[in-house]
């Protein structure tokens, strides 16, 4: 662990795959700043992308922006995994929000998506979490073009973020940035609540 000008730098060893990473965080107010950074040690070249994933307890509600745009040519895609079913009744699929709630089973749940808002949230009953990240529209992101998924099965619900498509040749690095935020009040597990968050988010971008 490194300390330097009020962040924290974690830093580890290569592992057995060639890969190194390292989390840099900083705190600000109800906030935390997180680096993600993996550099590559292989001796040939490879493409990945940096994916992140937040683990959350069961109860809450993941919240993906939705929305419909103008036009006539496909603006928006929703990934889903072999093993989830569309009938799984943790899933809310409406025209502005794709809800999915965190409760508990032995079927592992998991859907994703483009998200050009630049944020995905979930609701914990008197606390909401925010994950704020950017979106490049014009880049390469795996797994069908997913930014974005949300996986729930019996232990948590994870909300996780994906960076671009990259080659990197050894020694090369690549980073994703994104901010944690934590408001307090009442968030029930709702689709009017999940409306009220996107429509707060969408006046402060």
């Amino acid at each position: 662990m490194i300390e330097k000008n009020g962040k924290v730098v974690l830093r580890g060893p290569i592992d057995a795959s060639s890969l190194q990473k390292e989390i840099t965080i900083q705190l600000e107010k109800n906030c935390v700043h997180l680096s993600h950074r993996v550099t590559w040690h292989g001796v040939q070249s490879i493409k990945l992308a940096p994916w992140t994933i937040t683990q959350l307890k069961l109860g809450g509600m993941a919240i993906l922006p939705f929305t419909n745009v103008e036009g006539v040519l496909p603006k928006r895609n929703l990934v889903f995994w072999p093993y989830t079913s569309i009938k799984d009744e943790r899933l809310e699929l409406h025209d502005d929000v794709v809800l999915v709630h965190g409760h508990g089973t032995a079927k592992a749940f998991k859907v994703g998506n483009f998200n050009f808002h630049g944020w995905i949230a979930c609701t914990l009953g008197n606390a909401l979490f925010i994950k704020h990240f950017a979106a490049d529209i014009e880049a390469d992101y795996p797994d069908m073009g997913c930014n974005v998924e949300t996986y729930v099965k019996d232990s948590c619900l994870e909300l996780e973020t994906l960076g671009r498509l990259k080659k990197l040749n050894h020694g090369d690095s690549m980073t994703l940035e994104e901010t944690w935020e934590i408001c307090t009040g009442e968030y029930p597990a709702t689709l009017e609540s999940a409306r009220k968050i996107k429509k707060q988010l969408s006046q402060q971008s």
